[in-house]
């Protein structure tokens, strides 16, 4: 069995368990996450029987990619009721879907209950086999390696926004496939930051510990123009995404050495 029919298999039995007569998945990770294909499309998974994808764009692509056998372009709005034949209690995550997403989908699909089943697959995605910790690994050999780079281009006098983007360029370089996508309503955050001294102790909406001014009020996180100065921490937080997986590293940097008193706290 591949590692997306263990998957389905998995959330088959998990719906079941639930009294739900299948998942409709529109979210992008968790499509990719069943499907293995991040195209645009809607996934249907029934308790019982085969799943089906229907794709948006690209089809073409999306059949080449998918772990399923089972992938179609989408059809008109009139016909996913006949293609779906979902009938019954069906999980949609209510988290990641708009509500004008969710409306089109019962007016549908008016054989079916749309329930909140979000959680049913957050909870089963928390353990990772071996093939994801594998991707993992890989994409923290990859940070790792650009993490030893920092001594060679830290300075005194460097903005937080040069240093930043001397990480962000070197983990390009090395693979990295972008900004981590979350799922969070009105939450993002840029590949990482780096952040000099009182830089790292800046609040802010983003829910994390670590937040950094920004360059505007418009996107108040993230590297600003405060510049390193000499034996003060400069707080290096970036993520790595390899795979379609996130691994997220925090270390700090100093320029001569840091204080007794801070080296203690450290």
């Amino acid at each position: 069995m591949t590692e997306h029919q263990t998957r389905i298999s998995r959330y088959q039995q998990a719906l079941a368990e639930r009294g739900l007569a299948g998942g409709l998945l529109l979210n992008a990770v968790d499509v990719f996450y069943l499907a293995g294909t991040g195209q645009n499309g809607a996934l249907w998974v029934p308790a019982v029987g085969e799943p089906l994808l229907l794709v948006r764009k690209s089809f073409a692509r999306a059949a080449a990619e998918a772990g399923i056998p089972d992938v179609r372009p989408f059809p008109s709005s009139k016909d996913l009721a006949a293609t779906l034949r979902a009938a019954g209690r069906i999980g949609v995550a209510f988290e990641a879907v708009p509500q004008g997403v969710l409306e089109f989908w019962r007016r549908c699909l008016p054989d079916a209950e749309l329930v909140d089943g979000g959680p049913i697959l957050r909870e089963l995605r928390q353990v990772k086999s071996e093939s994801e910790l594998a991707t993992m690994r890989e994409g923290a050999k990859r940070m790792c390696a650009v993490f030893a780079q920092i001594p060679s281009f830290l300075r005194k006098g460097m903005r937080e926004l040069d240093v930043s983007a001397e990480v962000e360029c070197r983990l390009r370089k090395a693979g990295n496939e972008g900004s981590p996508r979350l799922r969070t309503f009105n939450s993002h955050f840029f590949v990482g930051l780096a952040l000099a001294g009182e830089g790292a102790t800046v609040p802010g909406a983003f829910d994390g510990p670590v937040v950094g001014g920004g360059l505007s009020a418009a996107n108040p996180g993230g590297a600003s123009e405060r510049t390193v100065r000499r034996g003060e921490p400069v707080l290096f937080d970036f993520t790595s995404v390899h795979g379609g997986y996130v691994v997220d590293m925090t270390r700090i940097a100093v320029v001569g050495a840091l204080a007794p008193e801070l080296e203690r706290a450290f």
